[in-house]
């Protein structure tokens, strides 16, 4: 079903003749299919969609921030108008809801089609996802697309060919984590892990960040509970996130695939 909804996003925007990430308006789009896109304050969740004979509306929490964020909980909701008609016709839509990408069901297919949609495969350069991950990549997609860098880190794990996983913590914990599923399977974080003083993530609220590299750090200090047999190389960036609240971690085990 998720390439059903890859392929539904790309079939969006065909309709819409984008050819440049300029043209992806999403409330142009939305009002096109008579979903009228409105931001208020919401109380449980980030997002809403409700569709009566065939008009929607769509509420964005206006706590929302920054814009990007506001834009993927508008994409997903595209994607629920799009792919669901037949199930709810009342969709509450959390944070959770939005960072669902491992188990089965509509809000991973949602966020599958707003990843698509915020940024389509085909308008990513090439370049971006040869070599080895930078995290100037990230940066770049974050800016290209107009979306929020977390967002434009899962969409870069997801797209890249190499063993890598995106984490999101508050420098102590865990909070979820995306991985490359084609190069990383078997590879796991534990939930709500501890973060440890030997990893860059640690410290990353403290410091300035003004080019991010990627640098080694020792297995265990993010695998204690994956067990090799052998010494395997891992490097580590991470950059705080400020406006969202969270430190963005990007793992590579090059030699794990």
């Amino acid at each position: 079903m998720l390439i059903h909804a890859a392929a539904e996003a790309q079939r969006f925007l065909d309709k819409f003749g984008v050819t440049t990430p300029e043209d992806i308006s999403l409330e142009d789009m939305a009002e096109y299919e008579d979903v009228e896109v409105t931001y208020a304050l919401l109380k449980d969740a980030d997002a809403h969609l409700v569709r009566v004979n065939g008009v929607g509306r769509v509420t964005i929490n206006s706590r929302l921030k920054p814009r990007g964020v506001q834009r993927f909980a508008l994409a997903h909701e595209l994607g629920h108008w799009c792919l669901h008609r037949g199930l709810s016709q009342d969709f509450f839509c959390s944070a959770d809801a939005m960072r669902e990408y491992r188990n089965s069901g509509p809000e991973l297919e949602a966020n599958t089609f707003a990843s698509e949609l915020l940024i389509p495969k085909s308008l990513v350069a090439k370049s971006l996802l040869k070599g080895e991950p930078q995290w100037a990549a990230v940066r770049q997609l974050s800016e290209t697309f107009a979306v929020n860098q977390v967002a434009a880190a899962v969409r870069y794990v997801e797209l890249i060919d190499e063993p890598l996983i995106a984490v999101i913590s508050d420098g102590r914990n865990v909070r979820w984590w995306r991985e490359n599923r084609r190069r990383t399977g078997g590879l796991w974080l534990e939930s709500a892990q501890n973060i440890e003083a030997d990893s860059f993530a640690y410290y990353a609220n403290e410091e300035a960040h003004t080019s991010p590299q990627l640098a080694e750090v020792p297995w265990d200090v993010w695998f204690p509970h994956v067990r090799t047999g052998n010494d395997r190389e891992l490097f580590e960036v991470s950059v705080p996130v400020r406006e969202e609240g969270v430190v963005l971690t990007l793992l590579w085990a090059p030699c794990w695939s």
